[in-house]
């Protein structure tokens, strides 16, 4: 727990380089009221599916990863777009909408995540979005 002059926080996930030292630290409030506002939710085909923060920047994190520092690569512009979001994540009802490349980037990146972790250590808002992902109708797919 880290203590400031605004108020409590703890860390919530930290994000790690294996090409740098640089470790990227994000940080929940601790107040109840804030945990149940800080989220982010995905419209997937009409439906709304939140992740926490925490649950979030993990996803962008893995996205990041697997794009291999390439700028130009959908899991690099989606990792972007995600940490966008957590940054302004305080406003209540953030909603980001997906394109049809997103929503194949982002189910390629959960599918990943639970082949890696499994279904029992994958977060269950994750699964959600996952299983609001494949219910969508397809469009492009990512290679």
């Amino acid at each position: 727990m880290l203590w400031t002059p605004r108020g409590d926080f703890e860390v919530a996930y930290v994000a790690t380089s294996t090409a740098s030292d640089v470790a990227i630290i994000y940080l929940a409030v601790l107040t109840a009221e804030a945990i149940k506002a800080k989220k982010i939710f995905f419209n997937v085909d009409g439906g709304t599916f939140p992740l926490l923060l925490s649950e979030a920047a993990e996803l962008a994190d893995r996205l990041r990863r697997k794009s291999g520092g390439d700028a130009g690569s959908p899991k690099t512009a989606m990792a972007a777009r995600i940490e966008q979001h957590l940054e302004k994540a305080p406003r209540e009802g953030l909603r980001m909408r997906l394109t049809d490349e997103e929503m194949s980037t982002l189910r390629w990146a959960i599918e990943e995540w639970l082949t890696e972790v499994g279904t029992m250590a994958l977060p269950e808002r994750v699964m959600d979005l996952r299983f609001g992902l494949h219910r969508a109708p397809r469009g492009p797919q990512l290679r």
